[in-house]
This record gives structure tokens, sequence and C-alpha cells, in this order.
């Protein structure tokens, strides 16, 4: 018998439909950086989780000391020097699951499987899968905090979307958030997945933002005329009343991973139907490769 903890809030995508309004960004900051903190073993273990999307994020109540905090080492101020000490005062946590696709970096499957919003495009052209595509469906997990809604939510989940993913296409942010908030889920969002930052990097960074809007020195040694900035611009996003609705497109169901073309197969498919003149690629989903 196996015995497992009751993710009493859902997963993230339930959680932030129920609560968006509520959530100001000192909240949304604290399930990102839980959610990091856990992604960070998986990393440092060589492992990848292969199908990081919302669904597969669970909110838990924190009702016991399960979470670490993280502090500066009295060397100089860098992410580098990040130790940990018990402790982070929240009352929800982020935990990742499904854990069925996790694999050793770098290990090249012979089909795509995941949810293609969150699906980088390296991984879409038939690349194999590392850290670096999990952290790319990190970023686009920021955009949905940001907004409260699922990624590309009006676009039918087809091969249409995934060649504009491949040219750069990424999801909006909502109005009004942060900038620097903007440019750290933009990097993870890269179409070079060698210029992403590394999960450590993006922890620290969460923290270091978490303890500037607490009033509190920030832990990367940026000058107290950048951490005035990036207060501000955090509780200014936060006077702005979130417009939040939960209706999805009819397009919901693709929101479960399921699998997905890659474009080399794609290229192979239109090669061998070029011969017929009607066909385009706006015609093509995900269902011609089943």
């Amino acid at each position: 018998m196996v015995v497992l903890t009751y993710a009493d809030k859902g997963d993230l995508r339930d959680y932030l439909s129920s609560n968006f309004c509520n959530l100001n960004w000192e909240k949304k900051l604290t399930l990102l950086y839980t959610l990091s903190k856990d992604l960070f073993p998986i990393h440092n273990a060589g492992y990848t989780h292969g199908d990081f999307h919302s669904g597969n994020i669970l909110q838990l109540s924190n009702k016991s000391d399960l979470n670490d905090d993280i502090i500066a080492s009295s060397a100089p101020a860098s992410y580098a020097a990040i130790q940990y000490v018990p402790n982070l005062d929240t009352d929800i946590c982020s935990y990742i699951a499904d854990l069925g696709l996790s694999a050793p970096k770098g290990k090249l499957n012979d089909e795509v499987y995941g949810v293609l919003p969150y699906v980088a495009p390296e991984v879409l052209r038939g690349d194999p899968y590392t850290a670096a595509a999990d952290i790319y469906s990190f970023g686009i997990v920021m955009t949905e905090v940001s907004t409260g809604r699922p990624p590309f939510k009006d676009y039918p989940f087809d091969i249409s979307l995934a060649l504009k993913i491949n040219k750069g296409l990424r999801p909006e942010f909502a109005e009004g958030t942060p900038e620097c908030y903007i440019k750290l889920a933009n990097q993870c969002m890269d179409n070079d997945s060698s210029k992403r930052p590394r999960i450590k990097r993006i922890q620290a960074i969460l923290f270091n933002w978490r303890n500037i809007i607490q009033g509190m020195q920030g832990i990367l040694g940026d000058s107290s005329a950048e951490e005035i900035k990036i207060k501000k611009e955090f509780e200014a996003s936060d006077k702005i009343i979130p417009i939040f609705t939960t209706t999805l497109q009819k397009h919901q169901e693709v929101y479960r991973s399921q699998r997905i073309p890659n474009l080399i197969n794609y290229d192979d498919e239109v090669q061998k139907k070029s011969s017929n003149a009607t066909d385009s690629l706006e015609n093509f989903s995900i269902s011609d490769f089943d």
C-alpha cells in the first residue's frame, strides 16, 4: 500500500481559475518559488520532468515545515551563494506530480507527448528533451500565473499552432505585469534553449522578489534603487483589478497530455501529400498523425 499526501487545493490550473482574483503578487511568487524548489532536485539529479504543465502542479495547504527557505551567505551576493534554511512562511505550496515521463536529460523519445502550449519548440522539432525544455514550460506557467488563464486558450491545438510556437509565438501577459517578471519569463521561453536560465537561478530570483515585496533586503546584490523599482512594479500591478473569467475555449479538452506530432514528422507528411493541391497547413490537426 502506498500512502500519498492529499492535494487539498487541487492542481494549479483549477486553483488559478477559482482563486485568481484573490492572489496578490506575493502569493503568486510564493507559488512559483515553491514550484521551482520542487523542480530543482529533479534537474540536480540529472533528470527532466518531461510533461510539465499546470495540470501536473498540485497545490497543498502548508500545514507543516515541508518547505525550505533560502538566504544569502556571507559570500559575494549571487545565486550561487544561496543556502537553504527551514521554514518559508506561506499558507500554500506547489508540488510537481506525474513523473511518468521523467527521464535522464537528453534522452530522445520516438514520440512527443504532452500539452502542446507547454512543449518547447526544439522538442517539437524532434530534439532530445532536456532540462531546458522543462524551463521553457516553467516560463509558460509564469504567463498563466500572470493572466490566470491557460496558455493559447483561444487556439485549436493543431499543427498550425505548433508551427507558430516554433516561429516564436508565446502567450501574452496580463496588463500591468511587472517588467522584471516578463523579462524572466521570456528568458525561460527563449527559442534558443541554451539561453534559458537554470532552475537554481530562477529559484533565487523569485525568492529575491518575494523578499523585496515584503520589505526585506534582496539577496542578489541589486542596488537600493533597483529594489525600490522592483517593489513599486509589483505594488502597482496589485492595484490593477483583474478581470477574470473561467470560461475556456471549445478545445479545452486538449489541456490533457497527449501525443503530439513533431515538426519533422509533419514535414515528411507534407511531402507525401504534396500532390494534393487542396492540402494546407491549416487543415492539418493532431488527429492527422494518429
